[in-house]
């Protein structure tokens, strides 16, 4: 990360010797149009995460993480903010989640049960999820993957938006990322549910 940040504000070229990279001369061109760097998030949902992200004052993304799970997430990385000596925006807040629209509950619900995380081979081994749940009990650090498959929007467009209202309202983020692309899906029907979610869902949740 200090890499980075140094390559979007240093003018000249530049030597790095650090601990895990070396590198002889460093130099981004073009230089970065924000300035003077890009918003800047942390990806991840674990305690160490939104640490990390609210001791150097940068926005936190949270990926897959169940509905009910999520104003938990947010609210830790809140305190840890307040206790750095700042306050994030919504702006600084991302949730990516995946998407299933369509033009009936039913027939969005079936694309979901055929993407259903659970048929991603991500899952991780039973020994692995045991011993994170006994170093973090509470539950911040996700270790159950099958969980994840709540990490969705799931309905017709009236019920995307109205999960949309819900989860910038209740958890508190103020940048959503779809992912419509699972594996399972035929690239028409992505496109199917992109055209659908660009006609009736955008112009709803614009305002919000």
């Amino acid at each position: 990360m200090e890499l980075i940040l140094r390559t979007w504000t240093e003018p000249v070229p530049f030597s790095w010797e650090g601990r895990y990279y070396q590198y002889r001369t460093v130099a981004v061109w073009p230089r970065p149009v924000q300035q003077p760097y890009p918003r800047c998030y942390v990806l991840g949902g674990s305690k160490e995460t939104a640490e990390f992200a609210a001791r150097h004052h940068w926005g936190l993304g949270v990926a897959y993480v169940p509905f009910p799970l999520l104003p938990t997430t947010i609210r830790y990385y809140r305190e840890r903010c307040t206790e750095a000596g700042w306050q994030p925006t919504p702006d600084d807040i991302l949730y990516r989640g995946a998407i299933c629209v369509a033009n009936s509950e039913e027939e969005a619900r079936q694309i979901a049960a055929r993407c259903a995380l659970k048929n991603l081979n991500v899952t991780m081994r039973g020994a692995i999820n045991e011993a994170v749940e006994q170093l973090d009990p509470a539950g911040m650090n996700l270790a159950k993957m099958g969980e994840l498959s709540m990490a969705r929007f799931v309905g017709t467009p009236a019920m995307i938006v109205q999960q949309v209202k819900d989860c910038k309202e209740q958890g508190g983020v103020g940048v959503i990322d779809f992912g419509f692309h699972a594996p399972g899906l035929a690239h028409v029907e992505v496109m199917r549910m992109m055209e659908l979610f660009g006609a009736e869902v955008l112009p709803r949740i614009c305002d919000i």
